[in-house]
């Protein structure tokens, strides 16, 4: 494909680049069964899964589904345009131009807010996007610090957080007013943030320093700098258990305590954890093993791993319904020797994410790289960068009539 790709495991995984507007007013669904990839040809699959194909989104790499308006934000880090779905249908109701390409999406649900940090791959803009979730109209950007890698939000204190990967600072903005009220300073290359409002802190994750900076989350002070063993990658926060998971490429899990930030424990999954998601109804934290071929399953209070899921090559993303505990995982299978490059299309693996037992699988395009679920509509949303579309699955029907078990 030619493309140069970071591996950014963000607040929000997962569209882009110069989408021309032919190709956008070609954006509709079409039905999975006329495309060929609706059926259940594979042992496991679940028929009637896929409802529709969006078509004409370029590359979708990062997204974010929105209860309360029905719509679904995709974005990339390759182009300038964010588009805009129906939770329902999966139609493209508006492609809306960024100032250049994305790094992330997330929604504020207080204020009915998007945020979309933009980088300058194709100028020097470095800043957020703010954009009414309803209209999808841009209402105000804000400049950021060096490459803004990650966001995250908190709604109760009503406070943004950036993370600006080059120049090592957060900037934090208003999320009513969308002003920026400060730049934070922390350590080199942060490239990941999250949030817990219970305990009022925010945790960024910096890379080449191998440590957490923990954030008051109302005042943006750093509280305290915890150093690491291993470089972190991403963060998780489990509101209900406390805990905060921090994954990375040399395959240790650090799970630290999300009150006092301290080290609970580190647990050696042997492979690196490229991504993950906490499932609170369930207690567990998944994880993708990218480079392998499986999930791991960790306990949700002590962070110790209990049991690893074959799912099949190239697992990239997750997502969980919250009502009923079930894990998606979108996996790429076999990849060319760029790494990105998907050689045949990719499935979605439905999970039992407390048993690990796999409940289905449903076709997916080609390189499924981001996926996010809509628990009002009942539907599930997959980008599949390659192909430039995006698979609609129905929850209803994503688990097969006999599935095979993958745990090992």
């Amino acid at each position: 494909m030619g493309k140069v790709r970071h591996r950014h495991i963000g607040v929000s995984q997962g569209i882009v680049r110069h989408t021309s507007l032919a190709i956008l007013l070609l954006g509709v669904v079409t039905g999975g069964g006329g495309l060929g990839v609706g059926s259940a040809h594979a042992q496991g699959q679940a028929s009637g899964a896929l409802i529709g194909t969006v078509r004409g989104v370029d590359d979708p790499e990062y997204a974010a589904a929105d209860e309360r308006t029905g719509h679904v934000f995709v974005a990339s880090i390759f182009g300038s345009q964010l588009s805009m779905l129906d939770a329902m249908t999966g139609e493209v109701i508006r492609s809306v131009d960024l100032p250049d390409g994305a790094s992330a999406v997330a929604i504020d649900g207080r204020d009915d807010r998007v945020f979309v940090p933009v980088h300058g791959v194709n100028s020097n803009n470095d800043e957020i996007v703010m954009l009414d979730a309803r209209s999808g109209d841009i209402v105000g950007t804000t400049p950021t610090g060096q490459n803004p890698y990650a966001v995250a939000i908190d709604e109760s204190t009503r406070r943004v957080f950036v993370a600006n990967r080059d120049d090592a600072s957060i900037t934090m903005i208003d999320a009513a007013s969308g002003k920026a009220l400060r730049t934070v300073a922390v350590g080199q290359q942060p490239r990941d943030v999250t949030v817990d409002e219970r305990t009022n802190r925010a945790f960024v994750v910096n890379e080449l320093d191998q440590s957490v900076s923990v954030l008051n989350a109302t005042t943006g002070q750093v509280v305290r700098t915890v150093g690491l063993d291993a470089t972190p990658w991403q963060s998780l926060v489990d509101w209900h258990s406390g805990r905060v998971f921090l994954t990375g490429g040399s395959g240790t899990i650090t799970t630290l305590d999300a009150t006092t930030g301290t080290v609970i424990a580190t647990t050696d999954l042997g492979m690196p954890a490229f991504g993950g998601i906490v499932n609170e109804a369930t207690n567990r934290v998944l994880l993708t093993n990218e480079t392998d071929t499986t999930v791991s399953i960790l306990d949700g209070t002590t962070g110790r791993l209990l049991r690893t899921v074959t799912v099949g090559k190239t697992p990239q993303a997750l997502a969980v319904d919250a009502r009923t505990g079930r894990a998606f995982v979108a996996v790429a299978g076999p990849l060319d020797r760029d790494g990105f490059t998907a050689k045949e299309p990719g499935s979605i693996v439905v999970l039992d994410s407390v048993t690990g037992a796999i409940q289905g699988r449903v076709a997916a395009g080609y390189n499924p790289h981001v996926i996010v679920t809509n628990t009002r509509t009942g539907r599930v949303f997959v980008g599949n960068s390659q192909d430039n579309t995006i698979s609609v699955l129905d929850l209803a029907h994503v688990i097969a009539p006999s599935a095979p078990r993958g745990q090992r």
